[in-house]
């Protein structure tokens, strides 16, 4: 029950948080610095697919607190914050490697 719990409650908060950042903030730049394969107007958007990669990302920092045994809010912030940086890695140096920049 604890990590369903914990993949809705991050779904929920992933989707909001990118929707701020990548919807509100981030929009102008990224439509003008990208292709329509990376950047698709709101209007456009396959809402399946963004409430689907939420739940898997929020699946994925939830398994990931709850194997490391994260008892503290301190535990879980520093865990989440390693997953996040491995991750964000990961997609920089992958798109870095089939762009070949």
């Amino acid at each position: 029950m604890k990590i369903l719990k914990g993949t809705i409650i991050g779904a929920i908060t992933f989707f909001f948080i990118g929707g701020i950042i990548y919807g509100l903030l981030l929009s102008n730049f990224i439509a003008a610095n990208s292709d329509s394969n990376a950047f698709r107007p709101m209007e456009e958007l396959i809402w399946w697919a963004a409430i689907l990669t939420n739940l898997v990302l929020g699946l994925f920092f939830t398994l990931g607190l709850y194997w490391s045994g994260a008892k503290r809010v301190a535990d879980g912030i520093k865990t989440g914050a390693l997953f996040g940086l491995i991750l964000t890695l990961y997609m920089d140096l992958r798109l870095l490697h089939l762009n070949g920049q």
